[in-house]
This record gives structure tokens, C-alpha cells and sequence, in this order.
């Protein structure tokens, strides 16, 4: 969640290559270090930190992937589906205002 909340605030990450990370990590937003790579670490802040114009799109990326994939609205519809699929019983169209 840490990704998604930096995300959500227009912030770029940098984050270790991990799976879980590397599910959520897009290119656009955040930059992949190896595991356990202190040089690739510190060469991707000073990077991100040492390039505004860079920073601001990454970040304005980031922003854009927060709320096209992990609002709330989306999450809704998401877990709406997957009820949906296990179920075997569709979900009334109607919705609450």
C-alpha cells in the first residue's frame, strides 16, 4: 500500500524489484532497484531527486495511475466482479447515489 499512497499523493517511487512491489510498480512512476542494491538505490533517488522535470512527470504519472487503478470506485467495481464471478449471481444495476 506504501506504493499506492505515495501514488495517490503524486509522488515518483523507487522501490526495490520485488513481486509485490513489481505488480504495482509501473515505469512511468516509479524506478525498480535490485534487492539489496545499495548503488542502484542511491543512484535512482539521486536520479529522481537531481531531475525536477523528470520528478514532476513521474509524478503526475503517478497520480494519474493511483487514480485510474486504485480509487476507491475502481476498487469497487473490481471486487464487484470477482463477487460476481464466484458467486454466479450479477449485481443489481442500480446503484446508490
Amino acid at each position: 500500500m506504501v506504493l499506492t499512497r505515495a501514488f495517490a499523493c503524486s509522488l515518483p517511487v523507487v522501490a526495490s524489484d520485488i513481486p509485490g512491489y513489481r505488480e504495482v510498480a509501473a515505469p512511468e512512476a516509479a524506478v525498480a532497484v535490485p534487492p539489496n542494491d545499495t548503488a542502484a538505490l542511491v543512484d535512482a533517488v539521486s536520479g529522481i531527486v537531481g531531475d525536477e522535470a523528470e520528478r514532476e512527470r513521474m509524478g503526475g504519472a503517478a497520480r494519474s495511475l493511483a487514480v485510474e487503478r486504485y480509487s476507491w470506485p475502481t476498487i469497487a467495481s473490481r471486487l464487484e466482479r470477482i463477487y460476481e464471478a464466484v458467486t454466479g449471481i450479477d449485481a443489481p444495476q442500480e446503484r446508490a447515489a
